[in-house]
């Protein structure tokens, strides 16, 4: 798994796209170019998961609001009786194996299982000092590939969350949260005097199979980078089931088996228009669609449990709060002010800094609302890892100065 540090992922560049099959053959048939090695990983994907004691990860319970961060369970495990495991985790786990992929790396399925047995396994896209508490895995000295910051969202042919059976059953019900009280504080383990029943054993291996398989995920510039006639290009369904039938094309007999485990799911859409003209740059575009994206992204910051999808859009959130914020304004001004008093008010930042009070009243908002965001959710360490990555010197070297600050 160590040989993905040495490859460079490219940074997504500017481009054109007239259509969907031009789209796919610019940024994502190479993906999956390296076909042993995906058909390697294949090949052992299919006998990890029959493993008498095989850890399964589940996309569940990353995200929640301070006030409740008592209800996050990243890395936390549960061991049943006949020794299987399921770990909780957000989608930067799925990242690791999307890297591997590109790399044209494979493994078999003990080194799979070695490697998830070890504790040094991302397992989230940040974590809390709560969770560390009971955590049985540790982002320290872990493999972490953060195609993120390069400009890259990371798309699912088949959703993680939903769409499992006949029933459709939802993934919390199958596997409801448990109390922190559950786990053992010295071992870090949940042990549970029972064992999952068929139908939820079934859905764990085909929840487990769309988080990690190669052919179920893809990259693709991330949603502010893009611009055609939508909202979210990795969810339109002309694009996904453009890429499901190309690889049951190319991968014929394996695809099948992988469809059959992974359950299915049906990409028909009601849209009748095809996507045409897609744009993409190396940086934000600014388009026509940014109100409708705007409010989307409002609607679903208010879930029922007050909480952010993190699995998919909080990276790519955090990456527009930085934007709004200035990277220059949030190092020099707003994360030294809300570090000191996270309730601090914009008349009292302008008192003190005149890059502050210069900007226009509705700027300053935007900058301390999107800062407080960044406090709020538990950011900070992530946020400084992307500024670190900045070409300018005084940038990176007073975000990595913070993150050693933040670290020790």
């Amino acid at each position: 798994m160590e040989k993905v540090l040495i490859h460079k992922f490219e940074t997504v560049q500017k481009g054109t796209a007239t259509d969907i099959e031009d789209f796919f053959e610019k940024i994502v048939k190479a993906q999956f170019q390296n076909k042993e090695a995906i058909l390697e990983t294949h090949r052992a994907l299919m006998k990890y998961i029959e493993l008498h004691d095989a850890i399964f990860f589940v996309r569940l319970y990353g995200s929640f609001v301070k006030d409740k961060y008592n209800l996050l369970r990243r890395g936390f495990v549960s061991e049943f009786l006949d020794k299987k495991r399921i770990v909780f985790c957000d989608n930067t786990f799925s990242m690791l194996f999307t890297g591997l992929k590109i790399a044209g790396i494979s493994y078999d399925e003990k080194q799979l299982k070695d490697f998830l047995k070890q504790k040094s396994v991302i397992c989230s896209f940040g974590q809390t000092s709560l969770e560390k508490e009971l955590s049985y895995y540790e982002r320290t000295n872990a493999i972490n590939i953060n195609l993120n910051s390069k400009g890259w969202y990371l798309a699912h042919i088949k959703p993680v969350g939903k769409c499992f059976g006949d029933l459709n059953e939802s993934l919390k019900d199958i596997f409801p949260n448990p109390d922190r009280e559950k786990w053992d504080i010295n071992t870090k383990i949940r042990f549970v005097n029972d064992n999952l029943d068929n139908n939820a054993l079934e859905i764990l291996k085909a929840h487990f199979i769309r988080l990690i398989h190669p052919f179920n995920s893809f990259l693709l510039p991330k949603k502010s980078q893009v611009v055609y006639e939508g909202k979210n290009l990795g969810e339109e369904a002309e694009l996904l089931k453009y890429v499901s039938d190309y690889l049951q094309q190319e991968f014929g007999e394996a695809f099948e088996e992988f469809n059959k485990v992974s359950m299915a799911y049906d990409h028909t859409s009601n849209k009748k228009d095809k996507i045409q003209n897609i744009e993409w740059s190396s940086s934000p575009i600014k388009n026509t669609t940014k109100k409708a994206k705007k409010s989307t992204i409002k609607k679903n910051e208010k879930t029922k449990n007050n909480s952010l999808e993190l699995e998919e859009d909080l990276p790519l959130k955090l990456d527009s709060w930085l934007q709004s914020i200035g990277k220059e304004a949030f190092l020099d001004i707003l994360y030294p002010e809300l570090r000191n008093n996270l309730n601090v008010t914009i008349d009292e930042i302008a008192n003190k800094h005149p890059l502050f009070k210069s900007y226009k009243i509705d700027s300053q908002k935007t900058r301390l609302s999107s800062s407080r965001s960044i406090f709020k959710y538990g950011m900070i360490e992530n946020a400084m890892d992307i500024l670190t990555l900045s070409n300018k010197k005084n940038i990176s070297e007073k975000a990595l100065k913070y993150l050693e600050e933040l670290k020790n």
